[in-house]
């Protein structure tokens, strides 16, 4: 607008004092408004008018500042204060976020600003300043600050960066009358003392029902009252009721948000759907009975976990580290996990504790390289759990000494307000195979063109618009990079850029077994065998390899027989009459928030019979869609350094299980084999027959070594 009012509230504590002088300073340090009032009244209430003022955005982040001073009747300073204000106005259209009537675009970062040695202090203002230049750069536009009050420090580099901040308002643990009396006083003082920062755009008056029932008529109408009031309190920010997650929901909100974990590439049907219900309306979000409008779109918690480096040197033990979560989830408690790597062997795998962390770190910005792109591609809002580690909470950009972590450049390449976005539906791919892919691009200027190139070790590709891509002819599994450049239509420079690593097998050639040394009686693993060119026979032997879904009798007869029986076990009871005496096949957890929300460490030894699948042992988005769901908990350490060629871990390596492994079963070998293998429409087909042909040779190596030719 052409003026805009200024309204300063003043409490004047000085008897002494003969007028009040406010000023306030441009973005360039000019006075543009004065005002002074002599003999001013104990609580004074000022209105200043700015000409034309400069807007602030994330963008240009434009603000003033407005002192004022106490003086005596000589005209000199008794006392004075300084705050920074901003001019702007945050509203929404139906589904659309605005800022000063222009879209905004929302992408976040949870920040509960816990510091390793001074838990809720930054120990140096500089720090502060530091990571919200590093998320400002990274092409975040705001920051959800959890449960806490943010000092006046926090909210003023905010403001000079253009990062919009979302306040989540402190909860409390049972509803009652003085907690909700509490909880409203401290919201007054929160709106009266913050509120003047333009960075402040939005606020959660719950998060995730904590500390009330919104099933309870009198404590739903309490929340959507609050929310309401505080609705009301300022032009300058929009109002979250409860910001939720299964499985609570909206009553009354300005933002129709929801938090949404899925471990990634694991999990990707699962994300899959949300999206596309979520964007479709189709998801539960509001209390039921609750028809509400159109709000914008916000995704305002998902994330991946990824194991932190090793302290720094200079790092002190701190205990909220060691002991983990309060609520007692014990794949989330950090002490022991270097006793852990060693007892599980991991250490063979991976070399040492820090590679493990670094794969699990690339893994991350993988998986949250295709969240985002989902989400952009439906131009629905996100906001990522979180800027940095806290403590044992391993999710974070950054981890707790404020380290970025080592995958996040595939994130940050399409953060930005100008992005290309690819999208692939599978990562692997047979030699001289069309990869299958489209792109998107975000924000950028007409005429724009893409160009998509192949990188291997043979050279690179480069595909013309109406083109065909296809992958390299490879002797052997190749890792490859497809990257999209979005270019200027102009000059051709690159705005934008975004790649994918993509596996590529040779067309597969099966060993000579004998004719046929592989025997099963179940017709999908003889279709999916056979269809590797392997000869397949039904007739069990004790001379053969049998492989099976289920144990029987005559199965376990025949590895006391001394014959090699694999399992393809799919479920829990696939052990059959071994279960009792066996160590169980069991899910890698049965609870949705340890599995999507902690860190699932998947991974496979690529050596010896599974050294023709490249890469290095955390399973990655070549093997989506193959990642097993089950496997076989309790085995010996030893059994781990010599026997198991595949498993998993959870959280801060915890539930170790085996995958993949083989052990003498009486006088035979039974290798047991979770991996999805015979679901035709699981996962692509190159790295599935990858692994049937590492499985097959394997069989076939411990069967020989046993003596049965």
């Amino acid at each position: 607008s052409e003026r805009s009012t200024i309204v300063v509230g003043l409490q004047r504590t000085a008897a002494s004092a003969a007028a009040v002088r406010v000023t306030v300073e441009g973005p360039t340090g000019e006075v543009v408004a004065t005002v002074t009032r002599a003999e001013p009244a104990a609580y004074e209430s000022l209105e200043l008018t700015v000409a034309q003022p400069a807007r602030w955005s994330p963008n240009s982040p434009h603000t003033y500042r407005v002192r004022a001073c106490l003086l005596d009747a000589a005209g000199e300073v008794l006392d004075g204060v300084c705050q920074q204000v901003g001019f702007r106005v945050v509203s929404f259209r139906g589904a659309q976020l605005l800022l000063d009537d222009e879209p905004l675009q929302v992408r976040g970062l949870v920040d509960q600003d816990y510091w390793p040695d001074t838990d809720w202090t930054s120990p140096d203002p500089a720090l502060v300043e530091q990571q919200l230049t590093w998320a400002r750069d990274a092409g975040f536009t705001i920051i959800r600050y959890h449960l806490k009050v943010p000092s006046q420090h926090y909210l003023d580099v905010a403001d000079r960066l253009g990062l919009m901040i979302w306040l989540d308002v402190p909860n409390w643990r049972d509803y009652s009358a003085a907690a909700t009396s509490g909880a409203k006083t401290l919201m007054e003082q929160m709106a009266d003392q913050l509120g003047h920062h333009p960075c402040v755009v939005a606020w959660s008056v719950v998060n995730e029902s904590w500390g009330v029932d919104l099933a309870d008529p009198p404590q739903r109408d309490w929340v959507t009252g609050t929310a309401r009031w505080l609705r009301g309190r300022s032009e300058g920010w929009v109002v979250v009721d409860n910001s939720p997650c299964e499985p609570n929901r909206h009553v009354e909100t300005d933002l129709e948000d929801y938090h949404f974990y899925a471990a990634l590439p694991d999990h990707r049907g699962r994300w899959d759907a949300f999206v596309s219900a979520f964007v479709g309306g189709q998801w539960p979000t509001y209390e039921d009975g609750i028809e509400a409008p159109p709000r914008p779109l916000i995704v305002s918690e998902l994330g991946n976990w990824a194991l932190p480096c090793p302290d720094p040197p200079t790092a002190r033990p701190n205990p909220r580290m060691q002991r983990g979560p309060s609520w007692g989830s014990e794949p989330a408690v950090p002490a022991g996990v270097m006793d852990r790597f060693h007892d599980s062997h991991l250490d063979e795998v991976f070399g040492d504790y820090t590679a493990l962390a670094l794969a699990t770190q690339h893994l991350q910005g993988e998986a949250l390289r295709y969240a985002v792109s989902s989400l952009r591609r439906e131009s629905v809002g996100y906001v990522l759990t979180e800027l940095s580690d806290v403590y044992w909470e391993a999710n974070g950009l950054l981890d707790q000494w404020r380290r970025p972590k080592a995958g996040l450049p595939a994130l940050i390449r399409i953060n930005g307000d100008v992005a290309i976005l690819l999208h692939l539906d599978r990562w692997a791919y047979w030699a001289e195979e069309q990869i299958e892919c489209d792109h998107l691009a975000i924000g950028a200027p007409p005429g724009s063109h893409v160009t998509l190139e192949l990188a291997h070790p043979g050279g690179s590709v480069v595909r013309p618009e109406d083109g065909v891509l296809r992958a390299p002819h490879v002797q052997t599994g190749e890792q490859v990079t497809l990257r999209a450049s979005l270019r200027d239509p102009t000059s051709a420079d690159v705005l934008a850029t975004d790649e994918s690593t993509l596996t590529v097998f040779p067309w597969p050639e099966p060993e000579k077994l004998g004719d046929p040394l592989l025997i099963t009686q179940d017709d999908a693993i003889a279709q999916v065998i056979s269809a590797q060119g392997y000869p397949v026979g039904d007739a069990p032997s004790a001379e053969k390899i049998w492989l099976t879904s289920r144990l029987d009798d005559t199965a376990v007869q025949n590895l006391h027989g001394g014959g090699t029986v694999v399992l393809l076990a799919g479920d829990e009871d696939a052990l059959g009459p071994l279960q009792w005496s066996f160590p169980p096949i069991t899910f890698r957890t049965t609870s949705s928030f340890t599995t999507d929300w902690m860190l699932r460490t998947s991974w496979l030894r690529r050596d010896g019979h599974f050294a023709h699948l490249p890469g290095g042992p955390l399973l990655g988005w070549d093997f989506e869609g193959l990642i097993p769901e089950l496997g076989v908990a309790g085995l010996f350490s030893s059994e781990y350094r010599h026997h198991v060629h595949a498993g998993s871990t959870m959280g801060w390596l915890h539930y170790p299980i085996a995958t993949l492994f083989n052990r003498r079963v009486g006088r035979g070998t039974l290798v047991v084999c979770t991996w999805r293998l015979t679901d035709s429409s699981a996962g692509a087909a190159p790295t599935r027959s990858a692994m049937l042909r590492g499985l097959v040779t394997l069989a076939a190596s411990l069967h020989r070594s046993a003596g049965v030719q």
